[in-house]
């Protein structure tokens, strides 16, 4: 069953170029192609939000954090990091993907064209996994800084009295 969009009511589509009632079954190798070219512009963009996250706890909030948020803070820095990793190995996954499936349009021979879509199959459901768990630490480091701040801020206009 077709998905419509709420604003055009045309079919909806949630990925690059998929066929979306024969899933990924037949999807052709060109659209497994963009699709990973896509993937890899997607992995670019966390890798860069990562790093603002990062760079947020550890340039701004670090300095700003009293005792009894240390420890919260820690394990969100480390979570960033694995969350980094991560990333960085589903990244290198696309990158062999994708140099398959290049060599699959040249060569239909090159590679098992249902082995190609296993291993596609397998990245979306690794890079989906991915995407929501980064949305869900992104709003918990928006709202840890979001309460420090509040705190700093009624701890500097409780001393000025």
């Amino acid at each position: 069953m077709k998905t419509l969009s709420k604003k055009s009511g045309k079919p909806r589509t949630d990925r690059v170029n998929r066929p979306e009632t024969e899933g990924l079954a037949r999807i052709s190798p060109e659209q497994m192609y963009y699709m990973s070219e896509h993937w890899l512009s997607d992995m670019k963009f966390y890798e860069d939000e990562l790093g603002f996250l990062q760079n947020l706890i550890a340039k701004y909030l670090m300095w700003l954090i009293d005792d009894k948020h240390i420890e919260d803070t820690r394990i969100m820095v480390s979570k960033l990091r694995e969350m980094d990793k991560e990333r960085d190995q589903i990244e290198s996954r696309i990158k062999i993907h994708f140099k398959h499936i290049a060599e699959l349009i040249e060569n239909p021979f090159s590679h098992d064209l249902q082995s190609s879509r296993d291993e596609h199959a397998e990245l979306e459901i690794r890079i989906a996994a991915f995407m929501k768990e980064f949305r869900v630490m992104k709003v918990k480091v928006f709202r840890h800084t979001e309460m420090i701040m509040e705190t700093e801020k009624a701890t500097h206009l409780l001393s000025r009295e």
